[in-house]
């Protein structure tokens, strides 16, 4: 049986091709075979850059529902995704068919996201009375800002990738074959002819906390209007709930940098009482860790049916 993740190297570019049929679920030997894939291309002086792509008709639709009830087996999504962040080499991501749940939380985390048209991304899990869990409730409002991240996630209503473009969370829409344009994109990176985006990772809710915490009230109100037609009305609410204790976490960070440390923080009780995941918690300082990294001298990091998979 062929090993369900496949890495390449050609011309400092490594190609890291996740193949585990129907749907490319994130199973446990796609996890560690990630996870494999990631160090050697991390490590390797001879790459400089990464494509993280996806054979058969769709990039990874999310966990994989044979494992729901079982005990965890290998790496969970959250150290593929912490890994990702804090690689120092550019990693580009070539989506096509579905981008759904655990599926865009590992697109989240690339540098650089290309989708073929007609590409479909969101997180459905509030349907089944779940949250994303590998750092996208934290990820996502960053990258869109909370009105739009919170529509997703609190509706569970996919999105195609031309409006993706439009919220920043696709950086480029492509014809043909994704994985084929996402490899030249590298190779031109590599030589020097193309730069990714420049400088820090974007952080939709630092640029104006205010608005962001209004948003989220917003959210949290019409939620109480409607409760009683909503079914897994408590995770609607946690949806709300967490990424805010993410945004109050982060305005308090702010202020401490600012003006000391004697400045107490109360918010971490109520992010521990929400439940938050310390991956949930840690996943916007992860990404803005690595963009205080010296970047390297020569090549510029970047700030449908279920079928086996979580949609």
């Amino acid at each position: 049986m062929p090993e369900p993740v496949a890495n390449r190297v050609t011309d400092g570019v490594a190609v890291i091709t996740i193949d585990n049929p129907p749907v490319n679920a994130l199973s446990a030997p796609v996890r560690a075979g990630l996870a494999a894939a990631l160090s050697e291309a991390e490590t390797s002086a001879s790459v400089r850059v990464i494509v993280l792509a996806a054979r058969g008709r769709s990039w990874p639709v999310g966990a994989d529902i044979h494992e729901f009830d079982k005990p965890p087996v290998g790496p969970p999504l959250s150290e593929i995704c912490t890994a990702i962040a804090l690689c120092p080499k550019p990693v580009l991501a070539a989506l096509h068919g579905t981008a759904l749940g655990g599926g865009l939380e590992l697109a989240l985390v690339a540098d650089y996201r290309l989708a073929a048209a007609g590409t479909r991304l969101g997180f459905p899990e509030v349907s089944l009375g779940l949250l994303p869990g590998a750092g996208g409730t934290q990820r996502l409002p960053r990258l869109i800002g909370p009105k739009a991240a919170l529509g997703m996630m609190l509706s569970g209503l996919p999105m195609l990738a031309r409006r993706g473009v439009e919220l920043g969370l696709i950086d480029e829409v492509v014809t043909g074959d994704v994985a084929v344009a996402a490899e030249e994109l590298a190779q031109k990176v590599v030589s020097g002819l193309r730069r990714l985006r420049p400088g820090p990772r974007p952080d939709r809710l630092r640029e104006d906390p205010a608005q962001s915490l209004a948003a989220i009230a917003d959210a949290r109100k019409g939620l109480l209007v409607r409760r009683l037609r909503w079914r897994h009305g408590v995770q609607h609410h946690r949806g709300v709930d967490v990424p805010a204790g993410g945004v109050d976490l982060g305005v308090q960070r702010d202020r401490r940098r600012r003006w000391g440390d004697d400045l107490q923080i109360a918010v971490q009780p109520q992010v521990q009482r929400l439940g938050v995941q310390d991956d949930q918690a840690r996943a916007g300082q992860q990404d803005q860790d690595r963009c205080g990294e010296e970047p390297d001298p020569e090549v510029q990091s970047p700030d449908a049916p279920q079928d086996g998979g979580l949609a």
